[in-house]
């Protein structure tokens, strides 16, 4: 009875969460710093991305900085994944506990598209020289708990990206909440991402010269600024609730479920759910971006294992496995530390 209880109350908010989805439409490529919305963390990404109401590892800087606020351990994660078209990324996040004051956090992604070939009007097959992109945030946490069922955390951001010898900069925030029940472990999770400044190109490869009348004999070499126009972030709202389905030692299985409400495209839903073993030992399984129009996303899967060492310390290494369409799929490799 209780079980059947806890999967009706599970599809009720999946149903009430994805209503609006297929009436939405897509807004995709009108935001700047688009590897904002890059997940983090095997584990959170083997589950779909459903993780902003399970949020219970460093990665939660990311999913929901309000878990970071129940954190029993001071954690340190490292990500290294080698996603499609030769582009790397590397996330890193660190948590500290204050005590009865709250969670301290620190974290940034940095995400290098390579090197590539100049090319020019002139010389469309390449001028003989090279230029570097990169994408670049440094975070910023605070998480506190308000009382033993709710915590709240917020989140400051530098945002930078680069092409060549142009960037554009920007500042943003991120608000979470995290409330828990008293059944079955469940846990409803609320989280906004992005709130911030415009990003606008800017640097010395978009000096010119330029004539500004070219009806007289005037000076066609007056400095000019090529005038870049500005873009908003990508704005997320994720909204999840995650509960443990199943609690029979050795085993564990706990699900979960993400409303995402982005500003750059039709809202979706993540799904996904973590197996344990003594828990010790993991199988993850999700799907990430369901009802997104024209999605590309879909399927993923992991695992992971848990090791100790000395009296209190952990150590956590997980892979994820995202298929794709049309690309390549990335697979993800973390390690998390709990000292």
């Amino acid at each position: 009875m209780i079980m059947k209880k806890s999967i009706t109350v599970f599809l009720t908010i999946i149903l009430l969460a994805g209503s609006p989805l297929m009436a939405a439409q897509s807004k995709v490529a009108t935001t700047a710093a688009q590897f904002l919305g890059i997940g983090q963390g095997a584990r959170a990404l083997a589950t779909g991305g459903a993780f902003s109401a399970v949020a219970d590892d460093p990665s939660a800087l990311y999913w929901n900085v309000a878990g970071a606020a129940n954190l029993e351990k001071n954690g340190l994660l490292f990500s290294h994944t080698n996603w499609f078209a030769d582009i790397s990324y590397q996330y890193f996040a660190f948590t500290y506990k204050l005590g009865y004051s709250g969670t301290f956090g620190l974290s940034s992604t940095y995400l290098n598209y390579g090197s590539m070939e100049r090319t020019t009007i002139e010389n469309q097959e390449g001028d003989g020289t090279r230029f570097e992109s990169y994408d670049f945030v440094v975070n910023l946490h605070y998480a506190m708990q308000m009382s033993d069922k709710f915590s709240i955390g917020g989140t400051v951001k530098y945002i930078t990206q680069k092409i060549d010898i142009q960037q554009a900069s920007g500042v943003a925030f991120d608000l979470g909440t995290l409330y828990k029940l008293d059944f079955r472990e469940t846990q409803i999770g609320m989280s906004f991402s992005n709130f911030g400044t415009k990003m606008q190109m800017d640097g010395k490869g978009l000096y010119v010269n330029h004539d500004i009348d070219d009806s007289y004999d005037s000076n066609p070499e007056v400095n000019a600024v090529l005038l870049t126009d500005k873009f908003n972030l990508p704005v997320f709202f994720r909204a999840g609730v995650s509960m443990t389905a199943l609690d029979k030692d050795p085993f564990k299985v706990r699900i979960a479920v993400d409303a995402l409400y982005p500003n750059d495209n039709t809202p979706s839903l993540n799904l996904g759910a973590e197996f344990s073993f003594l828990e010790r030992f993991y199988v993850r399984g999700g799907y990430k971006d369901l009802a997104q129009k024209d999605n590309e996303s879909g399927l993923t899967f992991g695992g992971g294992v848990r090791l100790f060492y000395g009296t209190r310390g952990e150590i956590l290494i997980d892979y994820a496995y995202q298929s794709m369409k049309y690309l390549s799929p990335p697979q993800y490799f973390s390690v998390i530390l709990y000292f």
